[in-house]
């Protein structure tokens, strides 16, 4: 009879991610963001996450900021697909997160 205690399970393998309109923001509004969506954006996340490190640059409300760049390259998963609509307001941030990840190796 197994000893179900000292079992180590195998940690599961993520064979990729999926992002289905990303919401992240950052501490200077994008060119391709309108004005009105990011002020809105700003005041939504800082009543969601008060305490972020950095502020809008926090690299959970802002992946591509310089703190959370380097840790792109070190995701979870092979594959990315990150989907936005064409009229979503969030495009741009979608749109700059793949390229970040892309771009990192």
């Amino acid at each position: 009879m197994a000893n179900i205690g000292l079992h180590v399970p195998t940690p599961a393998v993520v064979e990729g991610v999926i992002l289905l309109h990303p919401s992240f923001s950052g501490e200077q509004r994008m060119e391709a963001e309108a004005e009105e969506f990011w002020q809105a954006n700003t005041k939504r996340w800082a009543a969601i996450f008060p305490s972020a490190t950095g502020g809008l640059d926090d690299p959970r409300i802002n992946p591509t900021a310089a703190a959370g760049a380097a840790s792109l390259a070190r995701m979870a998963g092979k594959r990315l697909l990150v989907c936005t609509a064409s009229e979503d307001p969030r495009a741009p941030r979608g749109r700059a997160y793949y390229e970040a990840v892309r771009a990192s190796g």
